[in-house]
């Protein structure tokens, strides 16, 4: 291939690239970023060199939005055996990790040879919700101050469910954990330390109207059915799968849903909790319904 046809297949690169072509003993164009740089910065004929537009700073990335910033932790079998040291003068054999703890291998072998026992420390089930701004709660200064002395006070606050669980499944407490964290408004009433102490108190609660219903996980359903039950005013439903809730709901707008969890899937326990909680249709009107209402009505008046 000769000079004279590589000349012209780099002209028709640069032509295309849209640089001007190299002139027989000329020099070397600029680059293209910097063509374009320079271009961009010229100053337009009758405009002074202020009002051209500033050049765009360069974009940074950035975390998105609610991503946890804790990173993970991992404990080497130094640390971990300073850890035991430091605990009731080394005669604890029990390790409680944080979330985002985590041993290395080493540090697996050394609990395993000291026959130390690790475990998480366990999690709330319902996270609490974080306090909102209300200014009805503020400062009479403070409010006056700002020019929000005369408004009204906001909405009262609508009453939520309450949650009573009984020896938990893992499958339960992740049930529970993902339908709180999915907006639906529930409250721990595991209050007394006995589950059926609190679901009484929690019975109490619904009727009374501090609660607008109710859940119990219980390992026997039937348990929590015979006890919740007995109190006035309460309609209970044994939550088998979706549709019996749903049933529940609409026939006589059951206010306690009860949950063997030991018999459910992860699946179907965030979904009866959802349905009952946050779908709850209204209670249908026919024959049937009337007439167990009516009955329903009867006994707990009797």
């Amino acid at each position: 291939m000769d000079a004279e046809l590589v000349n012209k297949i780099v002209e028709q690169v640069l032509v295309a690239m849209g640089q001007t072509p190299i002139a027989a003993g000329g020099s070397a164009p600029k680059p293209l970023a910097a063509s374009r740089d320079s271009s961009t910065a010229a100053t337009a004929p009758g405009k002074p060199a202020a009002a051209q537009a500033p050049a765009a700073a360069p974009k940074t990335a950035s975390a998105p939005a609610g991503a946890s910033t804790q990173r993970k932790v991992f404990l080497t079998a130094d640390m971990l055996r300073q850890r035991l040291a430091g605990s009731t003068n080394g005669q604890a054999k029990l390790i409680e990790l944080d979330g985002f703890e985590f041993l290395t291998p080493a540090a697996e072998d050394f609990a395993a040879d000291a026959h130390v026992v690790v475990q998480r420390r366990p999690q709330p089930l319902i996270a609490a919700p974080q306090a909102a701004a209300n200014p009805a709660s503020a400062p009479v200064e403070s409010r006056a101050a700002t020019g929000q002395a005369d408004r009204p006070p906001g909405p009262a606050k609508l009453p939520g469910y309450g949650l009573v669980t009984a020896r938990l499944s893992d499958a339960a407490a992740t049930a529970v954990r993902a339908a709180s964290q999915g907006g639906l408004k529930l409250e721990d009433w595991n209050r007394k330390g006995c589950w059926l102490r609190d679901s009484r108190s929690m019975c109490e609660a619904v009727a009374a109207g501090t609660l607008a219903g109710g859940i119990v996980l219980a390992p026997r359903a039937a348990d929590a059915m015979v006890l919740t039950a007995k109190h006035r005013s309460i309609r209970p439903v044994q939550g088998t799968r979706p549709e019996s809730v749903r049933n529940a709901l609409r026939h006589f707008d059951a206010n306690v849903l009860v949950i063997e969890h030991t018999c459910c899937t992860f699946h179907e326990m965030r979904e009866m909790i959802r349905l009952f909680v946050s779908a709850r249709p209204a209670r249908e009107s026919s024959d049937f319904t009337d007439a167990l209402m009516r009955h329903v009505g009867e006994v707990e008046a009797s």
